[in-house]
């Protein structure tokens, strides 16, 4: 009996919290007032800041055999020498991210998965804007002066290489010109001979009919001088005609050859060669240097915590401080009254 009128003291129902609230509804719409106020102050005092990033894209060399792009640098090295060096490095040339006992904006550094693409962020106020973006130039132009070099000994290499198939070009086309020439001088030389061939067998047959009239009837034999001119010239141009037909079917036929066989050859050079410079060219229009994509573009929402968040939460607090001044005002009376005497029982 004793046990139980103890715990009745002691325990805090929610009847009594009910009627706690109604009695000191003031006190605690009070302090939830409060804690909102505070938390409406608090997130107007708190300073906007942004994220300004930018994108470095690496440069390229070359192609592969698949066509797919032969890069620079890996996006992971270049990530570890900006952390490691470069961050360091410009925040030491630029005093005046700590003036005013500022600390140096951060700058995080990352590698978006399968691609060649560097992203530095900062978060910052709109006063930092200059800074931040003279932080990101001064990186940008670190990485981009490390790769300049690879990159314009990778032009200047290609340059070279591609004067040279120009130049080898040049000097086969140069040598395809004197080959066309000679084939057109063969081929004039060829007409001359087969218009001397041709006027050679007219006079051989005309010596043939002058020493047919000139058989005597009587005695069938060709008189005594005209006979030796006829026949020292029907010998004469008989030689001429074997020596056209041996030009003809045998040596000017031999040069012709030789002279096509070049030309054909230096055909297939041009067309290796002009191959081989279009692959050069092609290489030369791959050679993309580092450069960057964006320079410490602002984001379009603030990335600090919200205020409303801030406002919440202040009045989520104040809500639960007035439902704890409740209980305790609740349970002060029972926990105040002095401990029951006890009753001794009537003698039997």
């Amino acid at each position: 009996m004793e046990k139980t009128e103890i715990m009745d003291r002691n325990t805090v129902t929610l009847n009594g919290l009910a009627e706690t609230l109604r009695a000191h509804k003031r006190p605690a719409t009070a302090i939830v007032s409060i804690c909102f106020l505070l938390g409406a102050v608090a997130a107007a005092l708190l300073p906007r800041t942004f994220t300004y990033s930018t994108t470095l894209a690496i440069g390229s060399l070359s192609v592969d055999r698949d066509g797919r792009p032969v890069y620079i640098e890996d996006p992971l090295s270049v990530q570890a020498k900006l952390v490691n060096t470069y961050i360091p490095i410009a925040a030491q040339q630029h005093p005046e991210f700590t003036d005013g006992g500022r600390s140096p904006p951060g700058v995080e550094v990352l590698t978006p998965r399968g691609t060649y693409l560097i992203l530095l962020q900062s978060r910052g106020r709109p006063s930092d804007a200059g800074s931040i973006s003279d932080l990101h130039a001064a990186l940008v132009e670190m990485v981009r002066k490390e790769h300049s070099g690879v990159t314009d000994s990778a032009r200047l290499g290609l340059l070279s290489s591609i004067e040279g198939v120009t130049a080898r070009l040049q000097s086969v086309d140069a040598e395809d010109a004197m080959l066309r020439a000679d084939a057109e001088r063969l081929a004039q030389r060829e007409t001359r001979l087969l218009e001397e061939q041709a006027r050679s067998k007219a006079l051989l047959d005309q010596i043939t009919e002058w020493q047919g009239r000139a058989v005597t009837k009587e005695e069938g034999e060709i008189e005594g001088a005209g006979a030796l001119l006829l026949n020292s010239m029907a010998t004469q141009y008989e030689s001429r005609a074997r020596e056209l037909r041996e030009r003809l079917d045998v040596e000017l036929p031999g040069k012709r050859d030789a002279v096509l066989r070049q030309i054909a050859a230096n055909a297939t050079s041009r067309r290796v060669l002009e191959g081989e410079r279009a692959t050069l060219q092609s290489k030369q229009a791959s050679l993309q240097a580092t450069k960057a994509l964006a320079l410490a573009a602002r984001s379009v929402y603030p990335s600090g915590p919200s205020r409303l968040l801030v406002v919440a939460l202040a009045t989520l607090v104040g809500v639960g401080l007035a439902g704890l001044w409740v209980a305790v005002r609740s349970a002060s009376p029972a926990l105040g009254r002095p401990p029951a005497t006890p009753v001794a029982a009537p003698a039997a």
